[in-house]
């Protein structure tokens, strides 16, 4: 387990840095505010509904300049924003970065207590064909936030109707540890939601059980 100091460290390194992640398929990486390529593509996938049937909050959609400003912002204040990059020579029109083609993007936010919130989304043209995008995505920032950043715990919650979310933490060998969480309200009604929240040495003996490389 990490020190205080460490945490407090790592913490304070956060801000202005600049993240890389790879594995066997995708590249995750920081958003480069200068590359007008990445917010157009990563707006399409922020503004598309069908990519936000279920989404914990009714915040209005941003486009443009706020967009950008309100990515600079998370990062200012310690939360890791990271582009979900396919490797592919053959981007779809209107999705290609710098190292191939932008299919979503996870958050992993930095708070001083060393216990880490993670979420994500994977486009959904891409959820369809069972690719196993978003498994291989959020194992290698749980490895990422446990090895390298010395966090404690992490937290995830998704709606009880986020059939496709709860599926892939099974298959991360999470599914033992989901339980009760909050009611979300969203569009005016209460939705019921799952939390899993566990240290390195559970993620660890997941992979295990589950027969997962060590890493993605």
């Amino acid at each position: 387990m990490a020190s205080q100091d460490e945490l407090q460290s790592n913490v304070e390194a956060m801000s202005g840095s600049t993240w890389f992640i790879e594995t066997r398929r995708l590249l995750l990486r920081s958003f480069n505010p200068s590359d007008p390529r990445e917010l157009h593509a990563y707006e399409q996938i922020y503004r598309d509904p069908s990519n936000n049937i279920f989404s914990a909050t009714d915040t209005p959609w941003l486009r443009g300049e706020a967009l950008l400003e309100d990515i600079i912002r998370m990062w200012q204040q310690g939360q890791i924003k990271l582009m979900i990059i396919l490797r592919t020579n053959n981007p779809t029109p209107g999705m290609a970065v710098e190292g191939g083609e932008l299919i979503g993007d996870i958050e992993l936010n930095y708070p001083r207590d060393g216990i880490s919130a993670v979420a994500g989304c994977i486009h959904w043209t891409h959820t369809g064909n069972r690719q196993g995008y978003g498994r291989e995505a959020f194992h290698a920032v749980f490895d990422h936030a446990f090895r390298s950043i010395y966090r404690t715990e992490l937290c995830l919650e998704t709606k009880v109707a986020n059939a496709p979310f709860r599926a892939m933490m099974e298959r991360l060998g999470l599914a033992p540890l989901e339980t009760r969480g909050r009611h979300w309200m969203n569009n005016e009604h209460l939705e019921e939601s799952v939390t899993y929240t566990f240290n390195r040495a559970t993620w660890e003996a997941a992979k295990l059980a589950k027969g997962l490389p060590s890493s993605p």
